[in-house]
């Protein structure tokens, strides 16, 4: 199994405490600064970039889960990431994918969410980022020559009264939002540093209340068998 962009490698863990010992697990990411120093046995941490996998691999994964990226990642980027997992998937081989699309992010235009939506789509048209990545990506598997692609899509309000795990992912969320600041300055979508940090704070406030709902998509697919 491979785990691509496995950040801090929480989810590997977690995983890997659900399948037998036996079962080998590799995750990589683009830095090795956040992986945990203690693993199980059967977890390889690797610093390797999604779109330039080691050639050895090459048709040696059975399953493959990739999470994330749409706010990293460039079409031609995607391009060349989808090609990567094709050719290290085994035939008969599976992956999944779980990404958002921002177009479907519901929220009121007036609303602090509806304005960092609306930034979303110019910082995305201007960077070669997919906007819509959720939506997209089972054609884009398709045309890389995966078969049996599905889709499913889950809607959920953004909350952080509904326990301890959406706090965490409330917080990894602003984390990304922050790391947003210098290009949405660049682009002149706001006036100052100040200015994006009390947008963030009336966000998190809206998001109490249940503003927005988010489209979230996991996309599987198969790797032909010959």
């Amino acid at each position: 199994m491979l785990i691509v962009y496995a950040l801090i490698g929480s989810w590997v863990l977690d995983f890997a405490q659900t399948v037998p010992p036996s079962v080998s697990i590799h995750a990589v990411d683009t830095s090795t600064t956040f992986f945990p120093t203690t693993h199980p046995q059967n977890i390889v941490f690797a610093k390797h970039s999604g779109t330039a996998l080691p050639q050895t691999w090459t048709n040696k994964f059975d399953f493959i889960n990739q999470s994330l990226l749409a706010g990293c990642l460039t079409r031609d980027d995607w391009i060349q990431d989808l090609q990567e997992l094709f050719r290290v998937t085994k035939p008969g081989g599976h992956i999944q994918l779980f990404e958002p699309s921002f177009e479907s992010w519901d929220c009121p235009p007036n609303s602090a969410n509806g304005k960092m939506k609306s930034m979303y789509k110019v910082l995305f048209d201007n960077t070669s980022l997919i906007y819509d990545l959720g939506v997209k990506l089972p054609h884009m598997l398709l045309d890389t020559g995966f078969v049996v692609v599905g889709q499913h899509k889950s809607t959920f309000p953004v909350n952080t009264n509904d326990g301890a795990p959406v706090q965490q992912c409330v917080g990894m969320m602003i984390r990304w939002l922050r790391n947003l600041q210098p290009p949405i300055l660049r682009f002149g979508l706001l006036g100052s540093a100040e200015e994006y940090e009390s947008l963030l704070k009336e966000m998190q406030e809206e998001w109490n209340h249940g503003v927005p709902t988010e489209n979230f998509f996991v996309i599987h697919a198969r790797k032909p068998v010959a």
